[in-house]
């Protein structure tokens, strides 16, 4: 538990990329926005792009040389979704929020639409992702706290609401069909499931019993899977949150819970790397630094505290659920794929002892 997994890897690397995808990506840059490509300069993220595609372009206009991203929209696939989105950004950049700057177009449009897929223009903002340090874990709890409070006014919170749920949740029954189709282990990833049905009883009987009262925690508009990967540092201070394609209304309580599982196993991971200290003494440690570092910023009520873990049980849930159903129902396993299984299956052993942690801190 708390070892590195795919969101732990924190410096962004830039690869070059085959002539084909250049000379398409020049050509873009240059027919559709007021830019030259500078000495063909033109590189992809070298890491996994679930949502999309980001290439890194040195460009020239009115005299001046910079660097743009152009990203190009692999998740989101209709003109409303994309507005949706920029809407959100504009909004989080007039209440002085660190994200990305939208550039323009032709026609001072926001996006492209170009073959089958939605195109957008940032500036470059430099920095890596979170590493893990005390102060990057302060810094961004903080953020996400003022996230959270930002979020609670926002204007079109009627528009945010109309989006397609994120996740949906997972049913008692739905696992019981799981486990009867995947009880003859006949692939590795039927005997993998099975190895960790007692948990996942376990962590829905835990849930069920709670969730089934009547629980009042707030609801809003929330970031939703806030992970590591969607930051950018520099010198230990927060440049940018990105990627706000899963906005949606949700718990606020759930939203913290799962980013604090996030940052702070990352936390532990770091500390292990760079000064061999083991995760029992670190996970408590990072618990409290972000705790005390949100609740500065943006209060959460008894309620809230009460469930946190449970919440981080419950999200986990409903993403194995989510990607498990459709390996059983649909024969579609690439989101278990890659190492994707056991990673969340992990996850959901180190709630386990995010949840004692948490009591011992917070009773």
């Amino acid at each position: 538990m708390f070892e590195p997994n795919n969101h732990s890897a924190y410096k962004i690397g830039w690869k070059d990329i085959p002539e084909d995808i250049k000379k398409q990506v020049k050509g873009i840059v240059e027919e559709r926005y007021p830019f030259t490509v500078v000495d063909n300069e033109v590189r992809q993220v070298d890491e996994w792009e679930r949502m999309s595609n980001n290439f890194r372009v040195k460009v020239s206009g009115d005299g001046n040389e910079s660097e743009v991203i152009l990203r190009k929209h692999i998740a989101l696939h209709d003109e409303k979704s994309i507005e949706l989105q920029t809407r959100i950004l504009s909004f989080l950049a007039e209440e002085s929020f660190p994200v990305p700057h939208v550039i323009p177009a032709e026609g001072k449009k926001d996006f492209i639409f170009l073959g089958s897929n939605y195109y957008q223009m940032f500036k470059f903002i430099s920095g890596d992702h979170y590493r893990g340090s005390h102060k990057e874990l302060e810094e961004v709890a903080r953020y996400i706290a003022r996230l959270h409070k930002k979020f609670s006014h926002i204007p079109f919170f009627d528009d945010v609401a109309q989006k397609p749920k994120y996740l949906t949740g997972w049913t008692a029954q739905g696992w019981n069909t799981i486990f009867d189709i995947v009880s003859d282990k006949k692939t590795y990833f039927d005997a993998t499931i099975m190895n960790y049905k007692n948990l996942i009883l376990d962590s829905m009987r835990a849930i069920g019993s709670v969730f089934a009262k009547d629980i009042h925690v707030p609801v809003q508009v929330v970031r939703n899977s806030l992970h590591p990967h969607d930051t950018l540092f520099e010198n230990e201070t927060l440049k940018a949150i990105l990627d706000f394609e899963e906005v949606n209304v949700g718990e606020r309580v759930r939203d913290v819970a799962n980013a604090c599982h996030r940052f702070v196993r990352q936390f532990a991971v770091h500390h292990a790397i760079e000064h061999n200290e083991p995760w029992q003494k670190t996970l408590p440690e990072g618990i409290r630094i972000f705790m005390d570092a949100y609740i500065k910023e943006n209060s959460l009520d008894p309620e809230e505290m009460r469930f946190f873990p449970l919440f981080i049980k419950d999200e986990l849930l409903r993403k194995l659920f989510r990607d498990i159903s459709r390996y059983c129902h649909e024969g579609k396993s690439e989101k278990l794929e890659g190492g994707e299984l056991e990673k969340k299956l992990g996850l959901l052993e180190e709630s386990l002892e995010i949840e004692k942690a948490f009591k011992l801190l917070f009773a």
